[in-house]
């Protein structure tokens, strides 16, 4: 009976030591874990840029805009956006462009664009990250490169004056695109290559195959093909260019189709010609 008391004893003890070993080991690897710095929170290299940086996520939640903004034209005024926010909310936005900023970051190693605009979802001004536009539609023309047609309204190229020209156009083209589509459902090359000529006929300074590749991106359904009819959305002084693109778009068929021909006799009588 002593001896067995003896070995409870003894076990006991071993473990308690063993107890206080664990819980010692543990102190100490919170107490060394506690010593190592948050490499979140370690000082900037360069506290200016750490200071920019600030200054830029500031700015990112107001409509405050430092120095650095360059500011451009943006010769197209109205747009329909997709936009994911800061928190991660998308929402499907009109709005209309008051100023189109470049921001400039670090010496323009990093920069930005963004739209000061008026919202009219929210009925206030507020400004938009490009970045953050998932979706940017004009006249119901999406626009696949979003961040690609904004610099180039900063390089000056072509791309901007393009997409300008098939937004001015967008009601006739609409009109040509689905005339186009109405036996196959499709619109090729050489099609798209004839109505480019006729936005030619009024915007000659333009790249023949770069327009040609945009106006691959108008549609037209039915239901707004008879509202355009309806609405006599071509020009009078344009009438006789755009038959002449019709009529030709017709002919390029070896037999002409039942479904093209009715679309094309139906333009014909709402222009009356």
């Amino acid at each position: 009976m002593i001896v067995a008391t003896i070995i409870v004893v003894i076990v006991v003890f071993l473990l308690y030591l063993y107890g206080s070993k664990i819980v010692n080991d543990k102190n100490n690897e919170m107490k060394s874990s506690s010593q190592v710095e948050d490499p979140y929170k370690s000082p900037a290299i360069n506290k200016q840029s750490e200071d920019e940086y600030k200054k830029f996520e500031q700015m990112k939640r107001s409509l405050s805009l430092p120095d650095n903004f360059a500011s451009f034209d943006c010769p197209i005024k109205d747009y329909k956006i997709e936009y994911c926010d800061r928190d991660g909310k998308v929402t499907v936005r009109d709005i209309t462009v008051k100023q189109f900023y470049r921001y400039e970051y670090n010496n323009n190693s990093w920069w930005n664009l963004y739209l000061k605009s008026f919202c009219h979802l929210r009925n206030e001004d507020r400004t938009f990250h490009v970045q953050d536009i998932e979706h940017l539609w004009i006249e119901n023309i999406e626009i696949n490169d979003i961040q690609g047609y904004f610099e180039s309204i900063i390089n000056h190229n072509q791309k901007w004056k393009i997409i300008k020209a098939i937004s001015e156009h967008n009601n006739e083209l609409k009109l040509l695109a689905f005339l186009s589509r109405a036996a196959t459902g499709q619109m090729n090359k050489t099609q798209r290559n004839v109505i480019a000529k006729y936005v030619l006929n009024f915007e000659n300074d333009l790249p023949k195959e770069e327009l040609s590749d945009e106006i691959k991106f108008v549609t037209c359904e039915m239901k707004e093909f008879n509202k355009l009819l309806k609405q006599q959305v071509v020009p009078q002084e344009h009438i006789a260019k755009f038959m002449e693109c019709s009529a030709e778009l017709l002919m390029l068929r070896k037999e002409t189709d039942s479904m093209e021909n009715a679309v094309f006799q139906k333009i014909k009588k709402s222009l009356g010609v």
